[in-house]
């Protein structure tokens, strides 16, 4: 019995990478490539949950105008959010309040580009392969995916 390897890596030119330049990083948020993982990581209470939906609300805004943090960012799209820690009618509250600082149009297209599912008490589960399903098809033409909280 022969046993063949399966070519798994895929080494980059070096050679080439001399020779041309690389297409320029596109960053989701600041430090966080596109196409990548990243984690967002402190105690408890100091305010990740907010950051993430400001940062969400500044990424789907097409329109422009809604980022409440001041990132700059120059690309815009789909934002998905998992909340796996607040109920329905809290999330309601904070986009409520959220809308009030919002132009008409900055509503609309957030209403568009922003997709907030609660997830309390729904036993979500990463390592699951139905739930992977789910999550992988709803990543699909997703600019940013927060899974709030792993």
């Amino acid at each position: 019995m022969t046993l063949t390897a399966k070519k798994i890596f895929n080494f980059i030119n070096v050679g080439d990478c001399f020779s041309t330049r690389p297409e320029p990083l596109d960053f989701v948020l600041p430090g966080f490539v596109a196409g990548t993982v990243g984690g967002l990581v402190s105690a408890g209470g100091v305010g990740k949950s907010t950051f993430a939906l400001l940062a969400g609300v500044a990424i789907a805004d097409a329109v422009a105008g809604a980022d409440m943090l001041s990132l700059g960012l120059e690309k815009h799209g789909r934002v998905v959010m998992l909340a796996g820690e607040d109920p329905d009618n809290a999330i309601h509250h904070r986009i409520h309040e959220l809308g009030a600082h919002l132009s008409s149009a900055q509503r609309q297209s957030l209403a568009e580009k922003l997709r907030i599912a609660p997830c309390v008490g729904q036993g979500v589960d990463i390592h699951d392969d139905e739930w992977i399903v789910q999550i992988e098809e709803l990543a699909k033409n997703t600019r940013l995916m927060v899974i709030d909280t792993l």
